[in-house]
């Protein structure tokens, strides 16, 4: 739903248990990275935790080729263990993809997968965002 912008501002003032962030760029928001943001937010709304884990779209990161892109950080900027586990496989994925295609995942594009899960679809976003609300009900007991 949309906010007044007193509430959005209020809303930004407090500090959720997660942040996903999903890569907005232009290449990512082709790739489908606005239907992730949805999978993500129906997921986390339905569970009613949009307060505990907030979805924030962000700027291009500069790894268009496999996206879109989604990071996974608690307000320490620690990774959770269920999006260190997705992006490990999909970092494989996109590996996999590169050598296909003759493509080189170089240094900058190792550092982005220590950090960001490429490729990611709907479905994929909206199985970490039940994940993730999973592990911040089993944190709060």
């Amino acid at each position: 739903p949309r906010l007044c912008s007193d509430c959005r501002s209020a809303r930004r003032a407090e500090t959720a248990d997660f942040r996903v962030m999903v890569c907005g760029g232009g290449c990512c928001t082709r790739e489908g990275a606005r239907a992730v943001v949805s999978a993500l937010r129906r997921e986390i709304n339905a569970a009613d935790m949009g307060r505990a884990i907030d979805v924030v779209p962000v700027s291009c990161i500069g790894e268009c080729s496999i996206g879109p892109f989604v990071r996974v950080a608690n307000v320490r900027g620690v990774e959770p263990l269920v999006a260190t586990r997705l992006r490990e496989a999909l970092s494989d994925r996109a590996r996999d993809l590169a050598d296909e295609t003759g493509e080189t995942i170089d240094a900058d594009s190792e550092a982005v997968l220590t950090k960001w899960i490429p490729m990611v679809v709907p479905a994929e976003g909206a199985s970490l965002a039940r994940d993730l609300v999973s592990a911040v009900r089993d944190a709060r007991g």
